[in-house]
């Protein structure tokens, strides 16, 4: 799954197994871009921003996870992901 991501984004913590976070660059796209661009690729992601516990500048990204897709969906929803990152790559 990592290999299938892009340069520009950071994954983190999927060694824990329950989800897996992208954080995006600060140059962009931004959480609301690439969310738009999931939707487009009959993906649901959700923003880090609700999920921060106090106001002011924080990292923008996304999460992925609180669920795993059936097994015979993975492939598609893997490469919905990478369509989506490739779509709004800076």
């Amino acid at each position: 799954m990592l290999s299938a991501l892009p340069d520009f984004v950071t994954p983190h913590g999927i060694s824990a197994g329950a989800q897996l976070l992208i954080t995006l660059p600060a140059r962009g796209p931004s959480e609301p871009e690439v969310i738009a661009a999931a939707q487009g690729n009959s993906l649901a992601l959700q923003g880090l921003g609700p999920h921060w516990m106090t106001q002011g500048e924080h990292p923008q990204g996304i999460m992925l996870g609180n669920g795993t897709p059936a097994e015979h969906a993975f492939p598609a929803t893997l490469e919905a992901l990478r369509a989506t990152l490739a779509e709004v790559s800076p």
